[in-house]
Order: C-alpha cells, then sequence, then structure tokens
C-alpha cells in the first residue's frame, strides 16, 4: 500500500499492517555495506512487496536539500514480544525509479503494545530535485544487510496519525 506522506500529521489515528516472516525476508538492494552490489538502487522490485509499507510525499515544488541526520520515531506494535522495523528512505524520480539514499534498523518489545521506536538512517546530505518524490518504506526485514534475531514470524503494525504521530526528521538545509 502506498500512502501519502504528509509535512503535518493528520489528526485521526490509523494504522497500516504487515506480517514479518524471517523465512521470506524483503531483500537488500543497495545501500552502504561491503560484501553486496552498494549504493544508490532502484527499491521498486521490493516496493511491490506486501510485507512493505509505503508513505510517498507529492512531487516537491522545489528542491529540498536534506543534510545531517536522519531518523524516524515510529509507533509501532507487534503480536511477538520482540521484533525489528526496517526502514528505507528513497528519492522518486519522476519516471518512477525509487532510489535508496538510505536505511536502518531497529529492534522493539511491545507484545501487542504501541510502543515508540526510534531509527537511526545515519547522516547524509541528498538533494531532492524540484519534481522528485521522497518516500519511506517500513517493513520487518532488509536482509542480508541486517541480521534476523529473535524473528518469530510477526503480525506487525505501524501507527500514525492522532496522538501516535510516526514521524521522519529530516535536517533540511535552508538559505
Amino acid at each position: 500500500s502506498n500512502q501519502e506522506l504528509q509535512a503535518v500529521p493528520q489528526e485521526n489515528e490509523e494504522c497500516a499492517g504487515f506480517i514479518l516472516d524471517p523465512n521470506n525476508p524483503v531483500p537488500t538492494i543497495g545501500g552502504r555495506h561491503l560484501f553486496l552490489p552498494s549504493g544508490p538502487k532502484d527499491q521498486r522490485e521490493i516496493e511491490k512487496r506486501d510485507d512493505i509499507l509505503l508513505f510517498t510525499t507529492k512531487p516537491l515544488s522545489e528542491d529540498i536539500e536534506v543534510t545531517g541526520q536522519i531518523s524516524l520515531e515510529l509507533f509501532m506494535s507487534s503480536d511477538q514480544k520482540d521484533t525489528d522495523v526496517a526502514v528505507r528512505l528513497t528519492d522518486v524520480y519522476p519516471d518512477g525509479r525509487s532510489v535508496l539514499i538510505a536505511d536502518g534498523l531497529s529492534k522493539f518489545r511491545s507484545a501487542g503494545n504501541v510502543e515508540k521506536v526510534s531509527v537511526d538512517l545515519w547522516n547524509t546530505s541528498h538533494v531532492f530535485a524540484k519534481g522528485h518524490a521522497i518516500r519511506v518504506s517500513v517493513s520487518g526485514t532488509n536482509y542480508p544487510r541486517f541480521e534476523c534475531q529473535n524473528c518469530e514470524k510477526a503480525a506487525t503494525k505501524l501507527h500514525f496519525g492522532g496522538r501516535h504521530s510516526s514521524a521522519v526528521i529530516l535536517p533540511i538545509v535552508t538559505d
């Protein structure tokens, strides 16, 4: 599912879910690592999967420069006690390519409760060009970049809007 990524949180709370299946992990495509093809690779192949949530801005009306540490504050819940959340930040080109800029993974403990989870995507410097869009994808795995630990099959939910306003924190450079 692809939902709109908005600058201001919506008033009503919603959630969207996926199944984390350690026997069918979302594969790593590109990114920062030594032993796999690395770099800014197109993510469209994995974004078609039903175990990945997509949030995309409308096409940008001007260039946006992001320089510094990128992180996410996510409100997550799971039917497992311990599970993972994997996040990717991509630059969506007008032709549809979704090019990886940064990715990260965090573990969280839920057992059914909604928990606030911070995901560090490290530092970057990137200009999202006018006409492009910013996309965040959320899943349970990014393998083999991140090993699955305590990974039972998990029904996982991302909560957004209202009092559980999940957010992307982008260090936007202004003149």
